[in-house]
């Protein structure tokens, strides 16, 4: 644009032209005069403009904050994704009886589509899992596991550590010589049923390192498998404790949907259902975001320190004198993630990569 259309130069900006007195014809001026003023031509002045408007701005936070203390505002919370969570329609009553009373042939083609990858499939696997309450029965028979791994298998050390976390449980190992017979899982399985161990678990490698999980509860030929995202041993840890032979008291944490509750009661099939408590063991599976996180911890009874304040009831009064609770975690640390559910070898749910297109659906 020429310099003709401008009406003069000042701070270093072209001020346009304009007519002031026509009604059509706002002022047009191509700068903002507060930049132009908060960012003079001189260096020191910019400097120490900017420096101001720092104090001013540090000032007003400070205001707001001493503002919102004296009046008690409820303090502000971060909204998470979990916040954000779309729960799905639970199915109702009408819908579980008609899938019930359904002719067995009805019943078979639907566990034959259920191994398409088609879209609309999703709402039917929570819908049929959620019938399948009654194939886990609460059982109180203490359990024994079976241990073992895929074929010629290295994983030894981690296999020792799950014989540990799990009670009852024992390790048979897979690998033997080159001319050894080489036994399947399905003949594994009648192996442990026959001498009278209620779950099966199978653990996988690749390159050295686990990376999947199989669980198959022998009474109900339930299967879940499970692939391992992190594995770590319980000697890293720092400050690790040494576990004992005491039963662990089991927590599971956010299993609130049908799919996420069916896998709470399988998981519990695996540990006794009275722990003992004098050993301060626990075993935390918890759920985020449809990864399922294993810690197991011990909790240690110390003496209070000076600098520690009493706990304190309801009616501010103090519960415990001189007496703190703490944990030590014992290991290993896992990390997994639920891929595919079969039943009586039918496929009754499987993980999608479309089920993690929406961040705020979860399956479990």
């Amino acid at each position: 644009m020429p310099e003709s259309h401008f009406a003069y130069k000042w701070g270093g900006f072209w001020i346009q032209k304009c007519d002031p007195l026509a009604a059509d014809s706002p002022i047009n001026i191509n700068v903002n005069i507060n930049n132009a003023i908060m960012k003079p031509r001189n260096k020191i002045r910019r400097q120490s403009a900017w420096v101001d408007e720092k104090k001013e701005r540090s000032r007003t936070k400070r205001a707001k904050r001493r503002e919102a203390h004296e009046t008690n505002a409820p303090k502000k919370q971060p909204i998470t994704i979990e916040d954000k969570r779309v729960w799905k329609e639970p199915a109702t009553e009408t819908r579980k009886t008609e899938a019930r009373d359904a002719p067995i042939e009805d019943d078979e083609r639907w566990l034959d589509d259920s191994d398409s990858d088609s879209d609309g499939d999703g709402d039917d696997q929570d819908t049929s899992l959620a019938e399948f309450d009654d194939l886990l029965p609460q059982s109180t028979a203490l359990p024994r596991i079976l241990i073992t791994t895929s074929r010629h298998s290295t994983l030894h050390k981690q296999a020792r550590d799950l014989e540990e976390l799990i009670p009852n449980s024992k390790y048979v190992p897979r690998s033997a010589h080159r001319y050894s017979y080489e036994y399947s899982i399905k003949e594994i399985s009648r192996f442990a049923v026959n001498r009278g161990f209620t779950a099966l678990v199978v653990l996988t490698e690749d390159q050295k390192k686990p990376t999947g999980l199989t669980v198959i509860l022998l009474s109900t030929s339930t299967e879940l498998h499970f692939s391992i995202k992190s594995w770590v041993d319980g000697k890293v840890l720092p400050g690790h404790g040494r576990a004992t032979n005491h039963y662990p008291e089991l927590l599971l944490n956010n299993f609130c949907t049908p799919l996420g509750q069916f896998l709470g009661r399988a998981l519990q099939q695996l540990f006794p259902a009275s722990p003992e408590l004098q050993g301060r063991q626990v075993l935390t599976i918890h759920n985020q975001r449809d990864y399922i996180f294993l810690r197991r911890h011990r909790y240690i009874i110390r003496e209070q320190r000076e600098t520690e304040k009493a706990i304190v009831g309801r009616d501010d009064q103090p519960i415990l004198q001189g007496i703190r609770c703490g944990l030590q975690e014992i290991g290993p640390r896992m990390s997994l993630k639920l891929r595919i559910i079969r039943h009586q070898s039918a496929t009754i749910w499987r993980w999608k990569a479309d089920m993690d297109v929406k961040r705020t659906v979860f399956q479990l």
